[in-house]
């Protein structure tokens, strides 16, 4: 049997005048977070009607790659020392239940 993996969204809205910013370092993540054991898809994608919105959808292969993801430095980093700095809002994690 084929274990379903693990499905996340993140929504980020940015603090007016930090929206290329947080762009920039919202794409930084991608291909380190591609290149991980476990990674199915991690995808970022930008609000066409508010600019300064993004939205990240990521699949993991199990709870155990997610938690490992969330563990590394470039994570880490952006957790701990940017989101302060670009976000106007905390950002909204949500888990997601394949259907089919």
């Amino acid at each position: 049997m084929i274990e379903p993996g693990v499905t996340v969204t993140v929504t980020f809205t940015a603090k007016p005048g930090m929206e290329a910013r947080l762009e920039q370092v919202l794409t930084g993540l991608i291909i380190p977070s591609r290149g991980e054991d476990g990674c199915l898809n991690y995808s970022m994608h930008c609000c066409l009607e508010r600019p300064g919105e993004f939205m990240l959808y990521m699949s993991w292969r199990d709870e155990a790659a997610l938690n490992r993801h969330i563990a590394t430095p470039w994570i880490q980093e952006f957790d701990n020392h940017q989101v302060g700095m670009l976000l106007q809002e905390p950002f909204v994690v949500k888990r997601w239940r394949h259907l089919g």
